[in-house]
């Protein structure tokens, strides 16, 4: 999911919170799981544009585990 927000707004003043994490617990599942409970907040009229990628069920669509170690995925990271 990504969100262009209204600089200054509500919504960018409680995302920059809720995303406010240290380093150290990045990548963390609790972590994840709260910014994913945060998202029920997002006032959509502080929202300019948003986009959302979804990853079928249907395996023959899917990503594999090799697909993913391709150098274009690079950027990914496990949730731990």
């Amino acid at each position: 999911m990504a969100f262009l927000l209204i600089q200054g707004s509500p919504t960018d003043r409680m995302l920059r919170t809720v995303c406010d994490i240290p380093k150290d617990r990045l990548w963390r599942r609790d972590v994840f799981g709260h910014i994913l409970q945060n998202l029920g907040h997002v006032s959509f009229a502080s929202v300019k544009s948003d986009v959302i990628y979804l990853i079928p069920r249907d395996e023959g669509w899917a990503l594999t585990a090799d697909d993913l170690t391709d150098p274009k995925f690079h950027y990914l990271r496990k949730i731990v």
